[in-house]
């Protein structure tokens, strides 16, 4: 038997208007899932961790409640991020680990999306956006760097993913591979922290993302293409519960398959 997670999307009031409801169930194995933040608290300096992984994240410097791609997300402003929890030895993916990154952005400028990386130290994986709207993903400090072609333009929602499957790295914009490059084995960095929105250069935080983030998911597996889509349409719905037992009313679905 296969526990699995559902990921069920509802319409959502956003300024006024109804996002169009997209009905759909990820079949992701739900112990691949080590963080869901999905920033629906709409209020409060902290964020939680909607999977089993217990990654609660601190709002440092004034990221903002603000519309999300459904429901509510963060705008970082470009100077605010999000610290997750425990997270320097937990999410450290080193060697050959396998791991995948989701997001939705509506990005004013560039900056780092989620982060373990300490530029000029040690570094295990980012992802970014440039200034002209690149997405790019590095697995070390140099050289392993990994741009996406096309653009992710400014004022408008894009689901970004970054995948990892232990020899080879992959980028999709929209649910659409746009980059894909071999890469070896890596060091393993157990001390540099994940952040939502920025990452370390010489253990200071930096390169803070000027945008919003809604959704943020990371997996312990390479998602595939079809995964990747299926996530995309939505990590959230109305229906409450939650395999950590949240109260009635958040957002995390999680229901048992064969």
């Amino acid at each position: 038997m296969r526990t699995k997670t559902a990921f069920v999307l509802a319409a959502v009031l956003i300024g006024g208007a109804v996002a169009a409801t997209r009905p759909a169930v990820a079949e992701i194995d739900r112990d691949t899932i080590v963080g869901m933040w999905l920033f629906e608290e709409n209020k409060g300096d902290t964020v939680e961790d909607m999977s089993d992984g217990g990654h609660d994240g601190v709002l440092e410097k004034g990221p903002e409640w603000a519309p999300g791609k459904y429901g509510t997300g963060l705008d970082f402003l470009g100077g605010g991020y999000v610290d997750l929890q425990d997270s320097a030895p937990d999410l450290a993916f080193g060697g050959a680990e396998p791991f995948s990154v989701t997001a939705w952005l509506l990005p004013r400028g560039g900056g780092t999306v989620i982060g373990k990386f300490n530029g000029g130290v040690i570094g295990a994986y980012i992802v970014t956006v440039t200034g002209n709207g690149g997405v790019t993903f590095h697995r070390e400090v140099a050289p392993w760097g990994l741009s996406g072609s096309g653009a992710v333009d400014a004022g408008e929602f894009w689901h970004v993913a970054a995948t990892y499957d232990g020899g080879e790295m992959k980028i999709y914009v929209d649910g659409e591979e746009v980059a894909q490059e071999d890469r070896p084995a890596q060091n393993t960095d157990l001390v540099t922290p994940v952040f939502i929105g920025a990452r370390m250069t010489g253990g200071v935080p930096s390169e803070f993302y000027d945008g919003v983030i809604d959704e943020v998911g990371l997996f312990n597996v390479a998602l595939s293409e079809d995964d990747v889509q299926e996530a995309m349409r939505g990590l959230a719905g109305p229906e409450p519960v939650s395999a950590r037992g949240k109260a009635a009313g958040t957002w995390a679905r999680v229901k048992s398959g064969r």
